[in-house]
């Protein structure tokens, strides 16, 4: 890459933004492949929903760049809002954003639940560090 100010080094060293081992992430992937325990869940639903509904992939992106989780319980998928955000603000997020689309969101979880609930038990179902391992839905986390 030619720079018209020459070839600084602090602008191509590891971990500036023009390093060429760094990859941009897709707007369609996950936002947050640290979250390991749930990457392939969020990866599958958010590859679907941009092509399929851009506000329904707009509002789960979002979700999941605050930090939010999917849970895979082998039967259906719920959406576990950041334990990061207090309480009041959860609230506000499920009234404003969740409850007036439950049904496209509950559809769109539906969807990805039937999908992996045909992988064998036992198998990989490709989720992070639990893999092949159904989880069990805390208390805390919420069907929509």
């Amino acid at each position: 890459m030619q720079f018209p100010f020459g070839d600084p080094d602090w602008l191509v060293s590891p971990g500036s933004p023009l390093d060429p081992n760094i990859s941009i992430i897709p707007r369609w992937e996950d936002p947050r492949p640290d979250l390991i325990d749930d990457h392939n869940l969020w990866v599958r639903l958010l590859r679907r929903l941009f092509y399929q509904d851009k506000d329904l992939w707009g509002l789960f992106h979002a979700l999941r760049c605050g930090g939010s989780t999917l849970i895979f319980d082998g039967d259906k998928i719920v959406v576990e809002l950041s334990q990061e955000w207090d309480l009041l603000f959860r609230a506000k997020v499920r009234a404003k954003y969740l409850h007036p689309k439950a049904k496209l969101l509950q559809e769109a979880l539906d969807v990805l639940a039937t999908e992996f609930a045909k992988i064998p038990r036992g198998e990989s179902i490709g989720i992070g560090s639990s893999e092949g391992q159904v989880q069990e839905i805390p208390d805390g986390a919420e069907s929509i």
